[in-house]
């Protein structure tokens, strides 16, 4: 039982240690990057515009656990942490709640109709297909 164990964290180690997350984000959007920084103040809804002033509309994973990981690691804050600032925002009435997607597929859908969305993707699910999208940011563990 216990080399079952070893043998699954060591997989589930592997696993996320190949993990990359791409940044997506509107054509809309000026910038062809965004580092961790920018994104935590995005996450946490502390900054409501893109540099340019075009209005920032954020796009929550509610899916993949690997890509929160990753995505999480990057802005160094958990994602109770990130709730609880929300919820304070949304309370006081100084930011709008982020829109909430369960898949990567429905990221990449949301992000390329809405101008001024981000989101964050499995590098796996990226379609170049899709129009109206572009990577800002690729992040690993």
């Amino acid at each position: 039982m216990k080399k079952i164990i070893i043998i699954l964290f060591t997989i589930l180690v592997s696993s996320l240690a190949n993990s990359q997350v791409y940044v997506v984000v509107n054509t809309s959007v000026e910038s062809d990057s965004v580092d961790c920084e920018k994104l935590l103040e995005i996450y946490t809804l502390n900054t409501n515009n893109w540099d340019d002033g075009g209005r920032i509309t954020v796009i929550d994973h509610k899916g993949d656990e690997n890509s929160k990981s990753v995505f999480y690691e990057c802005i160094k804050i958990n994602q109770k942490a990130v709730k609880k600032i929300r919820l304070k925002k949304l309370f006081t009435g100084s930011a709008k709640p982020p829109k909430s997607a369960t898949s990567d597929l429905e990221i990449l859908d949301l992000v390329s109709k809405t101008p001024g969305a981000v989101g964050y993707i499995d590098k796996n699910s990226l379609d170049t297909s899709i129009k109206n999208i572009k990577v800002v940011a690729v992040l690993d563990i």
